[in-house]
């Protein structure tokens, strides 16, 4: 029963900020679109679909500088580029869970998705281990946040 009610949170809190249309709604959507522009090499798009330095700062209270969340979420986006360049595979992406983190002295409230994306190796075999991608409510859609 907690597994459908997550379900439904997930679905319910995507679909609810309606973006325009042709964009994605839900975290799944969002991680096809951030895993298909970044197998095509489209860096820019890729970091479109993740928060800004200025939107990470804006939902949370720590330490931590927009230019140095930039850098870390530009080196990760840069590590799964490469590994898609390097004959790594997107097959598929699934939410796995969802949580609604209360505000704290860390940060605001937050809706949080996590994704786990499956891939194939260039032989052909499944990669063993997802990767697993956090997205956040944020504005109108899910956005990609770099831990």
């Amino acid at each position: 029963m907690r597994a459908f009610a997550v379900l439904m949170l997930c679905v319910s809190f995507g679909a609810a900020a309606a973006p325009p249309a042709g964009e994605p709604v839900t975290a799944r959507q969002v991680a096809y679109r951030l895993l298909r522009s970044l197998s095509h090499g489209d860096l820019a798009q890729a970091r479109e679909l993740a928060l800004s330095g200025e939107e990470f700062r804006a939902l949370s209270r720590r330490a931590q500088s927009a230019a140095d969340y930039q850098k870390t979420r530009d080196a990760f986006l840069d590590s799964v580029a490469h590994d898609l360049r390097a004959g790594l595979v997107f097959r598929d992406a699934e939410v796995v869970d969802c949580l609604v983190l209360p505000e704290s002295d860390k940060n605001h409230r937050l809706v949080l998705a996590v994704v786990y994306a499956h891939f194939f190796m260039p032989d052909g075999k499944p990669l063993e281990h997802p990767l697993a991608l956090t997205f956040v409510q944020a504005g109108e859609g899910w956005k990609l946040l770099v831990r």
